[in-house]
């Protein structure tokens, strides 16, 4: 008996509110245009809700169907409850950058700097400030970009990285001499870092171009076919 008076209550609250759900749903539904106000009126230049799935159910329970699409927007269509790795931030970071979005990639990379510090122990992100680096010189702020690399040079003396990249912004900007002793800091760290060895070597090749151009400009015969061979070698690389 008490089961009954139960579900007789829960009927009679069950048909007060679908009234209800049905004008929410379909005003929920209703799509905006720029400008307008949520009338839902067509008049106003704002279609009535339209769904292309089971006309025929819509035809019998619009409310309904209007409330399932509410719901299936408020689904995230990635698992934002798993935060980003690190790792992921800066894959997704240094694409920004090789993709020409330099400045919004380094305000973010600055934005991240910034709440690590505020942290009481804070462990550095490394692989931030090789991207800041990255970001700076995309922007053509070098200067900076270099003042990055060479800090982290007495910050963390173990990593060849940063002379590396140093010496790249020093060739750069035509500075042979100085790229060449950054090139001979990163492989006495790591003899074994290709990177460095590959830029080493075209450093040695322009130092031999430039003195065969300098020795052609001195009389020596054949000095400035070789200093032309080395160019092609250069460029072809």
């Amino acid at each position: 008996m008490k089961l009954n008076v139960i579900h007789r209550s829960l009927l009679v609250c069950s048909l007060c509110l679908l009234p209800a759900l049905q004008a929410m749903a379909q005003q929920a539904t209703t799509p905006y245009q720029a400008g307008s106000t949520p009338s839902g009126g067509a008049a106003d230049g704002i279609p009535s809700p339209m769904y292309a799935q089971d006309n025929g159910a819509n035809a019998r329970e619009p409310g309904w169907q209007g409330l399932a699409n509410v719901l299936k927007k408020l689904e995230p269509s990635v698992d934002t409850s798993i935060p980003e790795t690190a790792s992921g931030a800066a894959s997704r970071l240094s694409a920004m950058i090789t993709q020409g979005q330099a400045a919004k990639a380094l305000q973010e990379i600055e934005r991240r700097q910034n709440a690590n510090d505020r942290i009481i122990a804070p462990a550095t992100d490394v692989q931030l400030l090789f991207l800041k680096g990255r970001a700076l010189a995309a922007l053509d702020r070098k200067p900076q970009a270099l003042e990055v690399y060479r800090s982290m040079t007495s910050s963390y003396p173990e990593l060849a990285e940063p002379w590396n990249n140093m010496a790249a912004l020093y060739l750069q900007a035509g500075l042979t001499d100085p790229a060449y002793e950054a090139l001979k800091t990163a492989l006495s760290i790591n003899p074994r870092y290709g990177v460095a060895l590959r830029n080493m070597g075209m450093v040695q090749l322009m130092l031999s171009q430039k003195a065969f151009a300098d020795a052609s400009r001195h009389g020596i015969p054949g000095a400035a076919a070789q200093a032309q061979a080395i160019g092609r070698i250069i460029e072809g690389n």
